[in-house]
């Protein structure tokens, strides 16, 4: 108490210094940040927060006479301290308002011109900037009388780890983009000879590059030139982190991720920032999650990494639209939030209206006996005609379906094609997420759900010919997100393909409003 007396005071006298007008009818309590000399404590604090704003996705600087005055303050030039102090309690209020997640509120992210889904950044990219609530700008404030505005800051951001590692990334991409990035590595001429190695100047060209993303140790220490067990291991992780497939040095896909400028992948992990401030997670300990983009689901339970698994998402079909001067994507999975409620096992496939006209037609018209191989029968519903392909092995949603209850229909289910899963990028299905090992994935979430469930006999059932229905007691909130950049557990940044041009939509400058 008597050392809070003892600010008051000094910041009482402090203002009694000033020159009658705006300075004198300005309190004690607001003299936060800024001494006669410089900048306080706290005032040191915000600048930090300030600098580092844009790795949050905050378009948010200083002007020049400031930050000269934060390095050089004249005592004499009383007015000049309260334009800075004003400035900083501005700059305060922008991150109050900013730096919380804003979690979308609709279900399903569509576009109201087409009806076709559409990119998470819709939801923020035209959105104006928010202003700080009174009560959030007065705690911010009381935090930094007392000392602790790092950590109220700190605490402000999104829940997720996810967001906290695309910061902490972002960051070191823009240190080595600032150190001069790096150059393009020419492919080199192999000769498809099998036993071919890569001389010393190529195998110091990879090395370097591994090393500044952090692949390839010991870092900071000069490339050995030897194309040795690490380099290659090290490569190996730089192409699983970009979905490219494990071939030679001469591969397309390894040559075109390698001359990606620093600054371009410093964007996409700000864009991805900016995504998470809009995801739909609102710090569930327990959820299932999948990445559309990188075509994988994580299973989350009280916080901990309980499964993952590789999916097939929507393909990235499209067409462009004369009228709105864009692309449209017709088969995208689209970014959703809802609650798995329901499983089923020995599944009955409902072919949806468009499948039916573009697929089955189109093969009815070829063979003739094509729906009794496939053991679908015609239904009439409402006057229309259904498609419906009974359980079985070969059916379309294999043997298992987990449900979310959405206008869409869409949901994560089996597979009898099983191949496609070993691919890099499996963006090949209609709209609806594949899982690799859905059972296994399902009977966690029954067993999760409910200690009394027989697992064993669940998957003696598999295969009967008729469906049998699981409801879960506590729904799972499930995530259908993308993201194109993440950051691995053990620290690796990944780069995931931009199936649906969402990135390209932006632009160059994929940070802007």
């Amino acid at each position: 108490m008597r050392e809070r007396l003892i600010q008051i005071v000094a910041a009482a006298v402090c203002v009694a210094c000033f020159a009658v007008g705006p300075a004198s009818a300005r309190s004690a309590h607001e003299l936060v940040f800024t001494r006669h000399d410089g900048l306080s404590g706290a005032g040191k604090t915000l600048v930090a927060w300030i600098e580092r704003a844009r790795f949050h996705g905050i378009d948010l600087t200083l002007d020049p006479p400031t930050v000269d005055w934060a390095t050089q303050a004249d005592p004499r030039d009383r007015a000049r301290q309260l334009d800075v102090e004003r400035q900083l309690e501005r700059a305060l209020g922008r991150l109050v308002a900013e730096l919380p997640a804003a979690p979308r509120e609709v279900p399903i992210v569509t576009d109201p011109q087409t009806r076709f889904y559409a990119s998470p950044d819709s939801l923020w990219r035209d959105r104006a900037r928010p202003d700080p609530a009174p009560e959030a700008l007065a705690a911010a404030r009381e935090a930094a009388l007392h000392g602790h505005l790092d950590q109220h800051l700190d605490a402000l951001l999104p829940a997720h780890p996810q967001y906290r590692r695309l910061v902490a990334a972002a960051e070191r991409y823009a240190a080595i983009c600032a150190a001069g990035g790096w150059q393009p590595i020419a492919p080199p001429r192999t000769k498809k000879r099998r036993d071919w190695v890569p001389p010393p100047a190529i195998a110091r060209e990879y090395q370097a590059r591994m090393q500044l993303e952090g692949l390839y140790p010991p870092p900071g220490e000069e490339p050995s030139g030897v194309w040795d067990e690490a380099t290659s291991r090290a490569l190996d992780v730089f192409r699983a982190a970009r979905q490219i497939p494990r071939k030679g040095l001469d591969h397309p896909a390894l040559i075109e991720a390698l001359a990606v400028p620093c600054e371009t992948r410093l964007a996409t992990l700000l864009l991805n920032v900016r995504r998470w401030r809009v995801s739909a997670y609102r710090g569930e300990a327990t959820f299932v999650e999948v990445n559309i983009a990188a075509q994988e689901l994580r299973y989350v339970r009280d916080g901990r990494l309980e499964m993952s698994q590789r999916t097939i998402v929507g393909s990235p079909r499209w067409y462009f639209d004369d009228d709105l001067q864009r692309r449209i994507n017709v088969r995208a999975t689209p970014v959703l939030a809802d609650r798995i409620s329901r499983i089923v096992l020995n599944p009955i496939w409902t072919v949806p209206s468009r499948i039916a006209r573009n697929e089955i037609d189109r093969e009815l018209a070829k063979d003739p006996s094509y729906l009794e191989k496939k053991r679908i029968r015609v239904v009439e519903r409402n006057g229309r005609k259904t498609y419906v392909q009974e359980p079985g092995e070969d059916n379309a949603l294999g043997v298992i379906k987990i449900l979310f209850p959405n206008q869409e229909s869409i949901y994560l289910h089996d597979t009898p094609k099983k191949g496609p899963f070993t691919q890099a990028v499996r963006a090949l299905s209609h709209g609806c997420v594949r899982v690799a090992n859905a059972v296994d994935f399902g009977m966690r979430l029954l067993a999760h759900d409910d200690a009394s469930f027989d697992e064993a006999k669940a998957r003696l059932w598999i295969g009967g010919k008729g469906p049998i229905i699981y409801n879960l007691a506590a729904p799972v909130p499930v995530f259908l997100e993308y993201y194109t950049a993440s950051v691995d557990d053990d620290g690796v940044v990944r780069f995931h393909p931009d199936i649906y041009a969402y990135d390209a939509e932006l632009g160059a400058d994929v940070t802007s409003r």
